[in-house]
């Protein structure tokens, strides 16, 4: 600042110039404590609120700060995993191990498994998800088929048929007393599929039973609750004992075994009795005319309390939504 003084026919004349120069602040602090106005309610309290560029912590992100669901890393408690995903963080990272070669895509490798998973326990559309990720539906799509190849191929052999040996050892008392030798519980399960374009396939899809198009597969578990065996898909017209013959399961039985069943299965006893290997098949008795006998009843009872032990894998594995009902596009990879 400097002034300037002159004089003009006896009059002094002064002039003050100044040079100030202001820096922007880096941060505003707003500070607002409690006020109160008389007849204006109760007071209200204001809690320090710091606002402009460095009002983040230096260690957190903006996306870290955010309320809200951003991938893997938002996932705390092990609950929640199993609610959104269907695994515990132990077999995520298991999974996420075995696929550590999988698509190398836009995002971590965390994120794209539980894109996977997502897809897998929830149903949900390739858009939807998008939505959640903040990707496009076909980068979902790309990265749901890169993972669902790539892990189906690399976990192939925990679907795994086991030895007599490991079978008698893991065998509960309740079959050790009344069938010492089962080797295999069996069943067939339907799942739904959209309506086929061509009128060949709507016929070879469509099941009677379940009066829908679906596909059927041959399901095996061991008296210990271990799932050993699943077949490849056939259409909802095919008959349990057809999918059984095709499957290749029969050639897995040895001498002596025995194999539970329901009543859908009589016609796969001539298969076995051809093989020569005495394999015996249990199934519960079929009604005749004057009904069952006590020792029919009794049978039938037992056979039942047995049979669960299928019906439960199958219910678990019914438990992933996307099992409700396969797109036309998913059929090559059923």
């Amino acid at each position: 600042m400097f002034t300037i003084i002159r004089e003009n026919g006896g009059i002094c004349e002064t002039e003050i110039q100044t040079n100030l120069s202001f820096r922007k602040p880096e941060k505003v602090i707003i500070s607002m404590k409690s006020t109160a106005e008389i007849g204006c309610g109760p007071s209200l309290e204001y809690a320090d609120k710091q606002v402009g560029p460095n009002s983040l912590d230096a260690n957190c992100s903006l996306l870290e700060c955010q309320s809200g669901f951003h991938g893997f890393s938002a996932i705390k408690d092990e609950q929640d995993l199993i609610d959104l995903a269907g695994v515990s963080f132990s077999r995520f990272q298991l999974l996420l191990t075995v696929a550590a070669n999988c698509y190398m895509g836009p995002m971590s490798k965390k994120d794209m498994l539980l894109i996977f998973l997502i897809k897998m326990k929830l149903g949900l559309t390739y858009s939807s998800i998008g939505v959640l990720f903040n990707i496009h539906r076909t980068t979902v799509s790309r990265i749901f088929h890169a993972y669902l190849m790539y892990l189906a191929h690399a976990c192939k052999y925990l679907v795994e048929w086991p030895t007599k040996f490991v079978n008698e050892q893991t065998m509960p008392d309740c079959f050790k007393k009344e069938y010492p030798n089962c080797r295999a519980i069996i069943d067939c399960t339907e799942f739904k599929v959209e309506e086929p374009p061509q009128i060949v396939q709507r016929a070879f899809f469509y099941s009677h039973y379940k009066h829908a198009y679906t596909v059927k597969v041959l399901v095996a578990c061991s008296p210990g609750g271990e799932i050993t065996f699943v077949s490849k898909c056939f259409g909802g017209r095919t008959t349990d004992a057809q999918i059984t013959n095709q499957s290749g399961f029969l050639n897995l039985i040895e001498h002596g075994d025995l194999i539970m069943a329901d009543k859908g299965f009589p016609e796969i006893k001539s298969a076995l009795d051809a093989s020569g290997k005495r394999v015996v098949l249990i199934m519960p008795p079929f009604l005749k005319k004057y009904g069952f006998t006590a020792d029919e009843v009794r049978d039938s009872q037992k056979i039942a309390n047995l049979r669960i032990h299928v019906e439960r894998v199958i219910q678990r594995i019914k438990t992933y939504k996307i099992t409700e009902k396969f797109s036309i596009s998913e059929f090559e990879h059923l």
